[in-house]
């Protein structure tokens, strides 16, 4: 075990054979840049720029594997090859074609590490693109999901509203009926206390040519009742019972209304309501 950490821990030689390649091949393409175009800020801005496009690129495309950083990476290494061999070639003939060893061997040895350095572990290009996927769907329904309830709370406040406008209208309904109705109770009041009190009227005299009329019948020497009796058939249905008080007052009996109500409701007992038989109207 103690070996195993001892091995993890010491440098491996890849990455310090690709770290002394790397140094090599920018040291030489800056004096290529030079040779070529001489000392200046040209030279050293297009020397650093095309050896750190294709350091960086490296450096992104260990870090991110992805289409555009290997193709920046890709792209920086070829112009490092293009300066390094017109350079050699035009310097020193095809012999100075080797120049372009140095950055070919950083970029092997870079890979070999990438490759000694990677985690067993870790997902493959077409995996992680599967797992970016479901990721994509599980963000889509989640968002999908929060919209539909910001729809939802939308909706049941949007009832809840009309709802409450239609309470809120019932109620005014309700209290304007309310006003009306305590108004007209008022109103009435009003009328009841300006109104001045009737006084009940006395109940008309029958005509005096009716009561003196000489056809009345004669009931001296009758009892109260037969006299009641005689004199409510020679009225009709319709005489009030003050009108047959009068009547037999004029010919000396002594009765009331009540007591002219009671036998002629007494009379209509007996007889059993038979036709054409019937007394004047109490």
């Amino acid at each position: 075990m103690a070996s195993k950490n001892r091995t993890l821990t010491r440098p491996r030689v890849p990455r310090v054979l690709a770290t002394l390649f790397t140094i090599a091949s920018a040291a030489w393409t800056l004096y290529s840049v030079w040779d070529l175009l001489g000392i200046g800020p040209v030279a050293i801005t297009a020397g650093a720029g095309a050896e750190g496009l294709w350091v960086g690129g490296m450096l992104a495309y260990r870090a991110k594997r992805t289409w555009l950083t290997r193709t920046v990476m890709l792209a920086g290494l070829a112009g490092t090859l293009a300066i390094l061999a017109v350079h050699g070639g035009g310097a020193y003939g095809w012999g100075g074609i080797v120049a372009v060893v140095p950055p070919l061997a950083a970029e092997l040895f870079w890979h070999v590490d990438a490759q000694l350095s990677a985690d067993p572990t870790e997902l493959t290009t077409q995996q992680q693109a599967e797992v970016d996927d479901v990721i994509r769907q599980a963000r889509h329904i989640t968002a999908r999901a929060a919209a539909d309830q910001m729809r939802e709370d939308a909706e049941h406040a949007a009832r809840l509203a009309r709802i409450r406008r239609d309470g809120e209208l019932r109620q005014a309904e309700d209290y304007a009926d309310f006003e009306v109705a305590l108004s007209r109770i008022d109103m009435q009041r009003q009328i009841e206390r300006r109104t001045p009190l009737m006084l009940t009227a006395p109940a008309a005299e029958p005509p005096a040519e009716q009561v003196m009329r000489d056809d009345a019948p004669q009931v001296s020497g009758m009892s109260a009742a037969a006299a009641i009796r005689s004199v409510a058939e020679w009225c009709g249905s319709d005489a009030p019972a003050d009108q047959i008080v009068q009547l037999l007052a004029r010919q000396g009996f002594e009765v009331t209304d009540a007591h002219v109500r009671s036998e002629l409701s007494r009379a209509r007992r007996k007889a059993g309501t038979k036709p054409g038989f019937g007394f004047g109207a109490p």
